[in-house]
């Protein structure tokens, strides 16, 4: 019998366990727009909006379905001709077409949204819109600032990367023009060395024949005969009115040796000498303009390989004076960055103070024209919304948006 109560309990418990319902599992709602149709029945989208926030008028789900939806019934409203009023005072008309115009159902349908639902959301979104656009452009200036700034941050980075490394940093437009600017460079210098090689070849040409008509003179001097006339190329080099030879009426000119000439053995002597000298003096004359010519030749040929070089490693610095250059202008954009970074900080928190004080002393007004959760909510996927209702980000209709 010491059993018998301690045995009632335990029938007791054990019958109450078995009549316990098994709790039904926690759903949690889906917030992907394109399963929610799926998942949840078109009737309790309505009744049991997901994510909420405190104080919102609608979540994050409803509103995703409201800009998908929206997108569809602004394509379908303005393919049948009607006028689209993309502002909160011109929703209520379009929410009205809805409602009654049977040719934007298919497109509600496509959005999983009824039109009393469609109608409910855009109204609330539509106000929370005037803020969050207005605060959206209020912010452009702040915007542009941390542009600036992360464009100051950019550049400190790359010079100061420059100076460690000792190399340009250079971006993919500064590279591509670098390689541009030395593919130009070795083409000219080449064209250049080609043009030097014709001018020292023509050189070495006439240096030939100078040599030659100063041989044939030094040769006719030695035997009493007369030289050959120099080429036509050394004519201007070689002619001395002391050693042309007289023509037959005795007078010096350029038709030949006199007989009187002729018979003076010791005259023609010192004429083929002079000849002779003059030719030498063409070879020493010639010989320095072949020396610039070589000498030009292979400088180009120099430069244009340094650009073929510079074409194809264009991070390398080309000489020691492009690298010094590039240090000096790394270390002053250090500087100038660095002076930019302070002032673009100071100016990003007189900015956002500026901000913060508006806000404030119009926090009445914005918090009657729509809750800040439908605000902030409406602020996430403010690109989306103007979007759909074919609008820039800044809320002003895109051109082409409209026929």
């Amino acid at each position: 019998m010491r059993y018998f109560y301690p045995a009632i309990a335990l029938c007791a418990l054990v019958g109450m366990s078995s009549c316990k319902r098994p709790k039904a599992p926690h759903d949690v709602p889906d917030e992907r727009p394109n399963q929610a149709a799926a998942t949840q029945p078109v009737a309790a989208q309505a009744t049991t909006p997901s994510s909420r926030p405190d104080g919102g008028t609608y979540s994050r789900l409803q509103l995703l379905r409201f800009i998908r939806a929206s997108r569809l019934v602004v394509a379908a409203a303005e393919a049948s001709g009607r006028n689209i009023d993309a502002m909160p005072e011109g929703f209520p008309a379009l929410a009205l077409a809805a409602r009654d115009d049977a040719s934007l159902n298919p497109a509600l349908a496509a959005g999983h949204m009824r039109a009393d639902e469609w109608a409910q959301v855009g109204e609330r979104a539509w106000l929370a819109w005037g803020v969050a656009q207005l605060d959206y452009n209020a912010e452009a200036p702040l915007r542009k600032n941390a542009a600036d700034l992360a464009a100051a941050r950019q550049r400190l980075a790359l010079a100061e990367a420059a100076v460690r490394s000792g190399f340009p940093i250079l971006s993919e437009e500064q590279r591509a023009q670098r390689i541009t600017k030395a593919q130009d460079e070795a083409t000219t210098a080449t064209d250049r060395a080609a043009m030097w090689a014709d001018s020292a070849q023509r050189l070495r040409t006439q240096i030939a024949e100078a040599e030659t008509a100063a041989e044939n003179a030094d040769a006719a001097g030695a035997t009493g005969g007369t030289a050959n006339t120099p080429p036509a190329g050394l004519q201007d080099l070689v002619r001395d009115p002391a050693i042309v030879a007289p023509n037959a009426s005795g007078v010096d000119g350029a038709a030949g040796p006199g007989p009187a000439f002729q018979q003076d053995p010791a005259a023609l002597a010192a004429a083929q000498q002079q000849t002779a000298q003059a030719a030498r003096a063409a070879v020493a004359t010639l010989s320095q303009e072949l020396a610039v010519a070589e000498r030009n030749q292979q400088d180009e040929r120099d430069h244009a390989e340094r650009a073929s070089l510079s074409a194809e490693h264009p991070d390398l610095p080309r000489d020691d004076v492009e690298k010094m250059d590039m240090f000096r202008q790394a270390t002053a954009a250090i500087e100038q960055s660095k002076a930019d970074i302070q002032k673009r900080e100071q100016e990003s928190e007189v900015l956002k103070a500026r901000l913060q004080d508006d806000r404030r002393v119009n926090a009445a007004e914005r918090q009657k024209a729509a809750p800040p959760a439908d605000v902030e909510l409406l602020r996430r996927y403010l690109a989306e919304f103007n979007e759909a209702w074919g609008m820039t980000v800044e809320g002003r209709a895109k051109p082409a948006s409209r026929g």
